[in-house]
């Protein structure tokens, strides 16, 4: 009886070596998917269980707990201070918790803005910041231009005394502008305009002033009564 052979396949260790390594792979994410999946049941659980209330127990106010924020509260002589202060900072885009580089105080005094120092030692800082602003934009200028160009020469300029008068008049003395007024027999369509203006917070009462009296100037004006025949 004659015997029949097969010949065996030779494998590519290639395709072996791959074959493993794809085995080992489904593996492991088989092994990573489970891990995921058991910390989701106890989250699950975790979640499920009763949690004991909290009760709310509110803190009164006190002098204490108020001290952070006793500047805004106008009540003497110091805390009335500090609101001044904390308002002229404002002006001067400082803000409580900000740190202020002389590098940005000195961008800001090259631009004529604002500032407030405090103290005369970052004023001094700041200024020589200032002096290397002016060098380097000559120094584009005279690149620009294929000419030398001189710094311009930026000093610090103080608040003039009129608006210092008009600092302590609104900050200190409350003395604000009296708003706009219309006679009693103007014209509705002026009382809605003025209306409508003093609904609009980006209107100040001199802005208020200034487009009323343009607009009154442009107006026609009223025509005379006839006064009646006497009889």
């Amino acid at each position: 009886m004659a015997r029949t052979s097969k010949k065996r396949k030779l494998v590519d260790p290639q395709q072996l070596e791959e074959a493993r390594r794809l085995e080992e792979e489904a593996q492991a994410q088989g092994q990573e998917d489970m891990h995921e999946i058991v910390e989701y049941e106890q989250d699950f659980q975790e979640r499920g269980k009763h949690k004991p209330a909290v009760r709310y127990n509110p803190q009164p106010y006190t002098t204490e707990t108020l001290k952070e924020t006793w500047p805004a509260l106008a009540i003497d002589a110091a805390s009335n201070t500090s609101t001044i202060r904390e308002k002229l900072s404002w002006f001067g885009e400082s803000y409580v918790g900000c740190e202020e580089l002389p590098e940005d105080l000195a961008k800001r005094v090259y631009q004529g803005k604002r500032v407030l120092f405090s103290s005369e030692a970052q004023k001094a800082e700041t200024m020589k910041f200032v002096k290397q602003l002016a060098s380097e934009h000559a120094t584009e200028l005279s690149q620009r231009k294929g000419q030398t160009v001189e710094p311009a020469d930026v000093q610090f300029e103080n608040v003039s005394k009129e608006e210092k008068s008009h600092m302590i008049s609104s900050l200190i003395r409350g003395a604000y502008d009296q708003p706009f007024k219309l006679d009693a027999d103007a014209s509705p369509i002026l009382k809605n305009v003025l209306r409508n203006l003093s609904n609009n917070h980006t209107y100040h009462t001199e802005h208020t002033q200034q487009f009323m009296g343009s607009l009154m100037q442009n107006l026609p004006l009223k025509k005379a009564k006839a006064k009646a025949k006497s009889a």
